[in-house]
């Protein structure tokens, strides 16, 4: 693939929360697809090590994934409304909370440090989510040969993003498992089917399909509405390379059919995840007792940390594609070989 130089028109999907691991990431890009690392949550040095640690295993190209900072106000009144909520589960987890130290100017130093050290590993490819960045951002990565996607739910963010002068757009179906990667009001629910050949027809830079996507014919349909590639992460999630615990893949694995919603509880912002208590008990409340992303994010931290820690996926987000209960727990490279 010219734009990429893939063998095989895959990307797995950089999933946030220690899912891609330098090892699924490697592995990945060794096999002909392009391994991608979710560097939204983590902190600059962190990044920079296993940046480190994927170049050391692969000489293949590879992603790195930024979330774009987004303004935002932190009430204190608000926040005390969302602890209350969550009270029950913090005594669950003989837990006490935590107010959130988020504020937009650190979100964006932070940003900032990591677009200079991926200018500095000399990392082959940069994706963002929930946004643009500025002119000056994508200027730098250009001048540094380094190609950049943004992810779009709808023809006005895809239009948005190739105006920018980001070189490929990323069409994310409402099936798609984790955050809604749009960053335009309100918030599209369209099915890749539709999307897709509609961003395909509205712009010039190449469009990869993303959301829903599970198997070999899942592919070829969204190659034959125009993909140059297609984003797949429940499908890599599952495998063996992967970081999410084990409660969480036999989560998605004992499914029988779509259990997932789309909902704010954990993050304050629109994810599509398998169903649970957490999520029972949270959408059970008034709508003002769910902060805006990243507030809610951080208050929801050590339950989820505390989650995983005693292997309780009633308590963790399960993010999964609506098609995630076909999955199937193998390797990565048993994955791939069946998808070509």
């Amino acid at each position: 693939m010219k734009h990429l130089n893939l063998q095989i028109p895959i990307i797995q999907a950089p999933m946030a929360g220690g899912i891609t691991t330098p090892q699924l990431v490697s592995k990945v890009s060794n096999l002909g697809a392009l391994g991608s690392y979710a560097a939204g949550y983590i902190k600059t040095p962190q990044m920079e090590e296993d940046i480190k640690e994927i170049q050391s295993l692969t000489h293949k190209p590879f992603m790195v994934n930024l979330f774009v900072p987004e303004k935002y106000i932190v009430d204190p009144d608000a926040v005390q409304i969302a602890i209350k909520a969550l009270d029950p589960i913090y005594k669950k987890f003989e837990l006490t909370p935590q107010l959130p130290s988020n504020n937009p100017e650190k979100d964006l130093k932070r940003f900032n440090q990591q677009i200079d050290k991926l200018i500095e590993l000399r990392v082959p490819i940069c994706s963002f989510v929930f946004g643009i960045p500025s002119k000056e951002v994508i200027q730098r990565l250009k001048d540094n040969d380094i190609l950049t996607m943004a992810t779009a739910t709808s023809v006005e963010e895809a239009l948005a993003i190739e105006k920018a002068g980001i070189d490929i757009v990323i069409a994310q179906g409402i099936e798609a498992g984790g955050h809604r990667g749009g960053f335009l009001e309100p918030m599209q629910q369209i099915p890749l089917t539709t999307l897709l050949p509609q961003v395909v027809k509205a712009v010039a830079i190449p469009v990869i399909a993303a959301g829903g996507i599970m198997t070999k014919p899942d592919i070829q349909k969204a190659r034959e509405l125009g993909a140059i590639a297609v984003q797949m992460g429940t499908a890599f999630l599952l495998t063996d390379e992967s970081g999410a615990i084990e409660a969480y893949k036999e989560s998605i694995i004992q499914e029988k059919q779509d259990n997932t919603v789309l909902t704010k509880a954990f993050s304050g912002k629109y994810a599509r995840g398998i169903r649970n208590e957490f999520i029972a008990l949270i959408d059970s409340q008034p709508e003002n007792a769910i902060l805006p992303y990243p507030t809610q994010n951080s208050l929801t931290k050590s339950i989820r940390k505390s989650a995983r820690k005693n292997q309780n996926p009633q308590f963790i987000s399960l993010w999964c594609g609506q098609n995630g209960y076909s999955g199937k727990r193998q390797s990565v490279k048993d994955l791939l070989d069946s998808l070509i």
